[in-house]
């Protein structure tokens, strides 16, 4: 049975919710840039063959992945700690 790595929770970029903010704000950026590159390739003077279309469609669906998981992520931490917040509370009272 392969061991479970441990964390050091004050590196990682999630520890507070400014950070966990900062990170989705930072992951909104790159696509935007990545959005504007793709557009860019494909509006080129002289236009875009099949191949070309089809690469940057591909890189297109890479970007919105990259861009759910980077999103994703920082919002379940923030989801997990508002239900343990929730749990402390309903505990004290």
């Amino acid at each position: 049975m392969a061991s479970v790595p441990s964390v050091d929770a004050s590196k990682t970029p999630f520890q507070t919710n400014e950070n966990r903010e900062a990170y989705i704000f930072e992951a909104a950026n790159d696509y935007v840039a990545t959005m504007e590159e793709i557009a860019d390739s494909l509006t080129q003077e002289g236009g875009a063959d099949l191949g070309q279309v089809v690469a940057q469609n591909l890189a297109l669906t890479h970007a919105e992945s990259e861009y759910m998981i980077k999103t994703g992520l920082p919002k379940k931490v923030t989801n997990a700690v508002k239900d343990a917040a929730g749990e402390i509370k309903k505990q004290g009272g």
